[in-house]
């Protein structure tokens, strides 16, 4: 019986140490359950610190790419600069000629409007000298109309004299005129 005894008590202290072993087992499993929990935890957060990082890695490229492509575009402008610096100068150089073509063409103009104030002053001068001339041309048509009835009334005045001058001697008749 003692010996039943002890072994009962050495099969229940086998079962309390089971007991407290699996107690530790079932304490040891929760806690690495929870430290599993926690190991997700962290993989889940860097994962999610990885997804981060590429997009900001993302981020950058984008904006490296947006830089290299507006330092193309200056490039591109400054080599641009020296060809519309040219198309400048050159439609300055134009503009210069056309503004001293039309300051040329306007002394053209000046000196042809000269011109024509001489011409116009000259054909007034011819214009009044014209006038002087048809006054002068008048007084001498009337002047010659005049002495024209002159010469008529004198030679009609001769016609009949030279009449009755004949017709006196051809009749014999004595003319107490001559």
């Amino acid at each position: 019986e003692e010996e039943l005894a002890r072994v009962t008590s050495e099969k229940e202290r086998v079962k309390a140490e089971k007991a407290e072993k699996e107690e530790e087992l079932a304490h040891v499993t929760a806690e690495k359950i929870e430290k599993e929990q926690d190991l997700s935890r962290v993989v889940a957060e860097k994962a999610s610190v990885e997804a981060l990082k590429a997009k900001r890695e993302e981020e950058l490229a984008r904006v490296v790419a947006e830089k290299a492509s507006i330092e193309a575009e200056k490039a591109e402008n400054e080599q641009e600069l020296p060809h519309i610096t040219v198309e400048k100068a050159s439609v300055e150089a134009v503009k210069a000629q056309k503004e001293q073509e039309l300051a040329r063409v306007t002394a053209e103009k000046a000196s042809l409007e000269a011109e024509k104030a001489e011409k116009d002053r000259q054909i007034a001068m011819l214009d009044q000298g014209m006038g002087r001339m048809e006054a002068e041309k008048a007084k001498l048509e009337r002047s010659v109309h005049s002495r024209g009835m002159l010469l008529c009334l004198l030679v009609v005045a001769i016609a009949v004299l030279v009449y009755f001058w004949i017709q006196c001697h051809q009749n014999q008749v004595k003319c107490t005129l001559f």
